[in-house]
């Protein structure tokens, strides 16, 4: 995850921001999904963050973690995973799913992960 800094476009930050936490060079295949995520502020502010994901590949590169927003880099099958919220499965699986459509609630729909403000 990562933020996009000014006059940049998302697809080209998601591949600076893999490039810096993880040392490894990416090209985006698609838009996997999109949608808000509530966060609650340790002062109690509330907000939503748009978030956009990619399905990308990696091309090159070097594993390593950047010791300050990483500091674990590693390749999983997707049956050995490390435990991971609601959140990151959704983005994990709608970027794993097989089509080409990216995922987004649909009016009126309710997704857990989507629900329940995390707190920073």
């Amino acid at each position: 995850a990562g933020v996009v800094d000014p006059g940049e476009q998302p697809a080209d930050a998601v591949v600076r921001e893999v490039w810096e936490e993880t040392g490894i060079r990416v090209v985006v295949d698609r838009i996997a999904g999109v949608a808000t995520h509530p966060v609650v502020y340790p002062n109690g502010d509330a907000c939503e963050y748009l978030n956009v994901w990619f399905r990308c590949r990696p091309v090159g590169g070097r594993p390593r973690a950047d010791g300050d927003e990483s500091t674990e880099v590693g390749w999983f099958a997707p049956d050995a995973l490390p435990e991971l919220d609601e959140w990151a499965r959704l983005r994990l699986d709608t970027a794993a799913a097989p089509d080409d459509a990216p995922w987004f609630a649909r009016p009126g729909q309710r997704h857990p992960a989507l629900c329940r403000p995390d707190a920073l």
